[in-house]
């Protein structure tokens, strides 16, 4: 065999060795504490302080075989990646998403050896050197994991090789401009903190946070969504015959304080550089509320089109629209003053 044809075998027995080194070390306390550290400003929001997430959206990490010996690897792809649904939780089906995270390699090593030493028990330490290996590995790729992938065993039906996302793929009858949005839409979804408490599905948490999926409110659409984004909406709320009184709170870079803030630090910005204040400043400022009200346009209409919500492709100039009638709004929306906008 040429040496050119052994490197992928030299590689593999050098990665072998390296997580094999990894998991014989023992993790060192302030390593631990360290992890403790990172899975409180990163996890423990859905999986809860304790390890115990907030069943049946968040699933727990105690006794969890997600975080065993031997699949400490795999944990790790889920911090780097993240993991998308339907997937198997000590016996619970679980259908969220968990989203990447963009930890350094000690950071990830860290906080993987303290969930597993914190709710199972494990006295293996995770190296830095073993995330580096993992994530070089998989350096190509570009989105969440799906159960299937990481694990066949611990998949559920309805997980599979390839993401599906039934939210787009409903039969609605798609324009380009309805399908262009979906597709942006989705993301603005999963990268905001909607997805966290609506759930990625649409179906929100039972009695704490109401679902979006067949919704009479999403159904009244643009007039009474785009208020929601942008002011939130106050709890109590009656949604699907059933009681909420949680509060949505507005997205913050998308207010008009936002808006305020980003013309003045740009203003500063030119007057500290002794540069001109001429029309650049005022495109910048365009382009700004150009991007917000796009984004905007594209999440109403991926939740009006998703989940058995079928309310059409929303315009830019609809929020626009709706944005000045509104702009001198600074609290959340009450239930009966969006039911009077039907």
């Amino acid at each position: 065999m040429s040496i050119e044809g052994s490197l992928p075998i030299l590689r593999m027995a050098f990665l072998f060795v390296l997580l094999s080194l990894a998991l014989e070390a023992k993790p060192d306390p302030e390593f631990v504490k360290s992890g403790q550290a990172v899975y409180g400003r990163t996890c423990a929001t859905c999986h809860k302080p304790t390890g115990e997430g907030l069943p049946p959206i968040f699933p727990p990490l105690v006794s969890s075989e997600w975080l065993t010996k031997d699949s400490s690897s795999l944990a790790i792809r889920i911090v780097i990646h993240g993991v998308e649904g339907p997937m198997r939780f000590e016996g619970k089906k679980f259908n969220n998403m968990c989203m990447p995270t963009s930890l350094s390699d000690e950071e990830v090593a860290q906080v993987v050896t303290f969930a597993a030493a914190a709710f199972n028990g494990g006295s293996e330490a995770v190296s830095g050197l073993q995330v580096k290996a993992v994530r070089d590995a998989n350096k190509e790729r570009k989105g969440p994991w799906t159960a299937y992938e990481l694990d066949p065993a611990l998949a559920l039906e309805g997980s599979s090789k390839k993401v599906k996302d039934d939210s787009i793929n409903e039969k609605i009858e798609q324009n380009p401009v309805l399908a262009g949005q979906l597709k942006r839409g989705r993301a603005v979804y999963m990268g905001s903190s909607c997805f966290g408490c609506h759930n990625i599905n649409g179906e929100g948490l039972p009695s704490l946070y109401p679902p979006l999926a067949g919704s009479e409110w999403v159904a009244m659409g643009p007039k009474v969504i785009i208020p929601i984004i942008l002011n939130g909406l106050e709890g109590p709320v009656v949604v699907n015959k059933q009681l909420y009184d949680a509060t949505c709170w507005p997205r913050a870079e998308w207010s008009a304080a936002a808006i305020v803030a980003g013309r003045l630090r740009r203003l500063a910005d030119r007057t500290s550089s002794k540069r001109p204040l001429d029309l650049t400043t005022q495109q910048e400022d365009i382009d700004d509320i150009n991007r917000i009200e796009g984004e905007i346009a594209d999440l109403v209409a991926y939740v009006g089109n998703s989940w058995g919500n079928k309310i059409g492709p929303v315009s830019v100039d609809e929020v626009k629209s709706i944005r000045d009638s509104i702009s001198s709004r600074d609290k959340p929306w009450t239930a009966d003053e969006l039911k009077a906008k039907k």
